[in-house]
């Protein structure tokens, strides 16, 4: 909670129910009906700003900027649903669904404006606290203001700002463009501070309307059918790259969050770099050749094993965190092993706080040659914040009976060994880990010591599974 995002836009209806607690208030025109006083009472340029400011009204006509920022279009209301959309009864809920809603206006009903609009509500983001902006908009006209309008305000805030912005639509024929040959501002804009981002749909491949480039597009996140808050009470599903890069901003301030002293150079790290989910269709069409991956973002990973191709029938599950999870959160509906029927496999579950590895030992029988699912659900929460985990974690093995053992790879002393002293151990290391319950000494054991009369050598065994080595220690000499 707390970060505040401003969208640059056409407005946000920040009377709409699954808004409207999560709208930003500028303290400077609250209190005492400052609120509808027609004064601009912090001098900021705006008018009764209370939730963001309108700089698409009463442009040139010498008054100061209204200071009501209505949607009367739907589009920025739509961007702000996939942001920050509330966590509650109503229809959807954002990526951050406690982040606070800046509303800026510099488009009108019809979707256009003016770049020096822009560049005044982008100084007012900055002046007024907020470090990141989302900017679903832009053309082709390149606009040399608000290139300097970028590097000023990324300078001019303490951790910088982070504009992100949609990568386009294909112009005219609404056909994917090549952003590297044929820019689109302001995402093509060489600032350090922008992320342009492109759309993919439900199959994870590049939509047929969004705009790539392989050095002038950051990264892909869902923009088909993307189901969001609009004018009213309403929702509706739209598809662009002004609905991908909402995704992006809101990843963004979760990061800030989570990572408060990051810059805006940090959190743009955090969005790219190793953490995209590489995707095929997208590789040498953007930077990282990936989609927004959240939980990589947030530093938040689930590891599954086993992952096969093949796996012994008798397989423990196990799911390892990145972080430490709240463990009554951890369940046998939230960690799941299932057959091929959906039906639920029986488990022993247990968590490793030191490992924060959670394990399922079946206890119902596997069966040879079929392929099992594990999941992780979202219902599985942090231990310090007991937040939901952001994302699902899904993996699948097949079960096989013909398995090839572990091999003995050395033991110690050799079979040539001489002069060896009275007090030594015995060890025999494996070529891979083994089940320590199938190690045994003594008459009829799985590793024993006997001397040359075939009397048995009364020995202590151990096992470090780190080293995959059993150690026999005599008892006497």
């Amino acid at each position: 909670s707390g970060t505040v995002v401003a969208i640059i836009d056409t407005g946000v209806d920040y009377n709409h129910p699954d808004l409207d607690q999560n709208i930003w208030t500028n303290p400077g025109e609250t209190g005492s009906g400052k609120e509808t006083n027609k004064v601009d009472d912090d001098q900021n340029g705006c008018v009764d700003d209370v939730r963001g400011c309108d700089f698409y009204n009463n442009d040139g006509l010498g008054y100061n900027n209204d200071g009501d920022p209505m949607d009367d279009n739907r589009h920025g209301t739509h961007v702000a649903g996939t942001i920050a959309a509330e966590a509650n009864s109503e229809g959807v809920v954002g990526v951050n669904w406690k982040a606070q809603i800046m509303a800026l206006k510099f488009l009108g009903a019809s979707g256009t404006g003016s770049t020096s609009n822009a560049i005044r509500a982008l100084d007012y983001a900055v002046a007024n606290g907020s470090s990141l902006s989302n900017n679903s908009w832009g053309g082709a006209s390149f606009s040399q203001a608000l290139l300097d309008a970028l590097k000023r305000v990324d300078a001019a805030a303490p951790a910088g700002h982070l504009f992100v912005a949609a990568a386009g639509n294909g112009g005219s024929d609404n056909v994917s463009d090549n952003n590297d040959t044929t820019p689109h501002y302001p995402s093509s804009y060489d600032s350090p501070n922008v992320v342009a981002v492109a759309a993919t749909d439900r199959n994870d491949t590049l939509a047929s309307f969004s705009n790539y480039g392989k050095t002038s597009v950051d990264l892909a996140a869902p923009g088909v059918s993307i189901w969001s808050t609009v004018l009213g009470t309403s929702y509706a599903s739209l598809n662009g790259t002004s609905m991908a890069t909402p995704h992006v901003t809101g990843a963004a301030t979760l990061i800030k969050v989570k990572k408060p002293t990051l810059n805006d150079a940090g959190i743009k790290e955090s969005l790219l770099g190793q953490n995209v989910d590489p995707i095929s269709s997208l590789a040498g069409k953007m930077v990282t050749g990936g989609r927004l991956n959240l939980p990589k973002t947030l530093g938040f990973t689930v590891t599954g094993s086993p992952t096969g191709p093949e796996v012994p029938l008798k397989t423990n599950v196990t799911a390892t965190f990145s972080e430490d999870i709240d463990q009554a959160s951890l369940t046998k509906d939230t960690f799941t092993l299932k057959a091929p029927d959906g039906s639920l496999v029986g488990a022993a579950l247990s968590y490793d706080a030191a490992t924060k590895t959670a394990t399922l030992d079946p206890t119902d029988d596997l069966q040879t040659g079929t392929e099992y699912t594990a999941t992780v659900t979202t219902g599985v929460k942090r231990a310090d914040t007991r937040e939901s985990l952001v994302s699902d974690k899904v993996w699948s093995f097949t079960t096989t009976d013909d398995v090839t053992p572990p091999t003995v790879e050395s033991v110690s002393p050799n079979a040539a060994a001489t002069g060896v002293r009275l007090d030594t151990n015995v060890t025999a290391a494996f070529s891979e880990d083994i089940e320590q319950s199938t190690l045994t000494t003594g008459q009829g054991g799985t590793f024993a010591l006997k001397g040359s009369n075939g009397s048995l050598v009364d020995a202590a065994l151990s096992y470090d599974a780190a080293t995959k080595t059993a150690t026999l220690d005599p008892s006497a000499n």
